[in-house]
């Protein structure tokens, strides 16, 4: 992809597949071809010689891996998702928590008074 009108021509198609489909900017497919032209680019960048593109097998390994990878970051996602759910149920435990401490304290604070009150007067 070092060629500019390859580059240009890679780019021309991307809009138009785009807009083919309806595809909105910064849609997980779009990081996927990202990181496939950053992969081939890197690969075939300092080739003096011409490599062949990756075979048929290569290239589905690839998919594959990032498939996983993909999957993977939806079941953290997915465990972030559920911790962050459960704050609102934990303030709330906690609020209840608060007011049985208050009522506690203050019923103990009473009965000391009256045991002070009555042992020493």
């Amino acid at each position: 992809m070092s060629d500019p009108a390859a580059k240009l021509a890679l780019d021309n198609a991307i809009l138009e597949w785009k807009r083919k489909h309806n595809i909105r900017d910064h849609d997980p497919i779009l990081a996927n071809l990202e990181i496939l032209e950053i992969y081939f680019n890197h690969r075939y960048a300092n080739a003096s010689v011409a490599k062949q593109p990756p075979s048929y097998t290569e290239f589905r390994d690839t998919l594959e891996q990032h498939e996983r990878l993909i999957r993977e970051l939806g079941k953290h996602a997915g465990d972030v998702i559920q911790e962050v759910r459960t704050v609102p149920k934990l303030r709330e435990e906690l609020a209840n928590g608060r007011i049985a401490a208050i009522v506690i304290a203050s019923v103990s604070a009473l009965i000391a008074g009256f045991l002070i009150g009555k042992f020493l007067v």
